[in-house]
């Protein structure tokens, strides 16, 4: 049986503290890619340095939604004149 989550992605709501933050780290010790959204940015930060430190790539809601939206801005096309 598989243990590994190395392809996978967690969404962690509420991951800055507490039994949150435990939900962020321990994916991402068995090998996932981590979504962490909070309400304090230098909390939510700091929980990406661990991660970041222990594992891998972890990322911050906010960067989610940044490179969703670069996205789609790219995939405009240009305004009529």
């Amino acid at each position: 049986m598989k243990t590994s989550l190395e392809d996978k992605v967690a969404v962690v709501t509420g991951g800055t503290s507490g039994i949150g933050k435990a939900a962020a780290l321990a994916p991402a010790a068995a090998g996932a890619k981590v979504v962490v959204a909070g309400k304090r940015e230098n909390e939510e930060k700091a929980v990406v340095q661990t991660i970041e430190k222990t594992r891998g790539k972890p990322t911050t809601a906010s960067q989610v939604l940044a490179t969703a939206v670069d996205a789609h801005l790219q995939r405009q096309p240009p305004a009529a004149a």
